[in-house]
């Protein structure tokens, strides 16, 4: 199964990640990495399976994608 890491936890890396924990996407979720970490702890907290809020380099080496969903 791919294992996928998401960096930026908005209104697309959230959609991401819900599509994932709910099984929607065929993924497994490695991490959330996001400038604000409060914001990526929310967002892991509100999940079913709840990912690691981790570094970008930390994310890197445990995915098999990086989907970059941050704005500038």
């Amino acid at each position: 199964m791919l294992i996928i890491g998401i960096v930026g936890c908005g209104t697309i890396g959230t959609a991401l990640a819900r599509a994932i924990d709910e099984g929607r996407i065929p993924a497994l979720l490695s991490g959330l990495a996001n400038r604000t970490q409060a914001q990526a702890e929310a967002l892991a907290r509100s999940l079913r399976t709840r990912p690691p809020v981790v570094e970008i380099p930390e994310l890197v080496r445990a995915s098999d994608l990086v989907v970059e969903a941050a704005t500038g």
